[in-house]
């Protein structure tokens, strides 16, 4: 995973980890957070919410694809106490909802290094 950073291998992980059902929604950031671990260190600035923050912007324009539209994770019902810190995710990030997620295509990022 070191070098460059091709978010079409992150986009392809993402929206296959985002079609997934989870025991509590909530848990959507703490059950990613191994594999955003490993992507960043080629998005060296990370991620927030699951978003790469060096793509920030271009990262926001994602939108549902296929048939079944959007879902929102909502918190479930149990204790506040037995939860993950940052279980409340945001709706601007694709984290925050249930679906399989398309970005645009990135054609070519070039990272300088000067």
């Amino acid at each position: 995973m070191d070098g460059l950073p091709y978010d079409s291998y992150l986009r392809r992980y993402l929206d296959e980890y985002n079609q997934r059902s989870l025991s509590f929604e909530e848990d959507a950031l703490p059950a990613l957070s191994s594999l955003l671990s490993v992507f960043s260190r080629t998005f060296e600035c990370g991620f927030l919410y699951g978003i790469p923050e060096m793509f920030f912007q271009h990262s926001l324009c994602w939108r549902a694809s296929g048939t079944k539209g959007l879902q929102r994770r909502t918190a479930s019902s149990r204790p506040i106490e037995s939860r993950f810190e940052s279980s409340d995710l945001p709706s601007w990030s694709w984290l925050g909802w249930k679906s399989s997620v398309y970005t645009r295509s990135q054609t070519g990022i070039r990272v300088d290094s000067n």
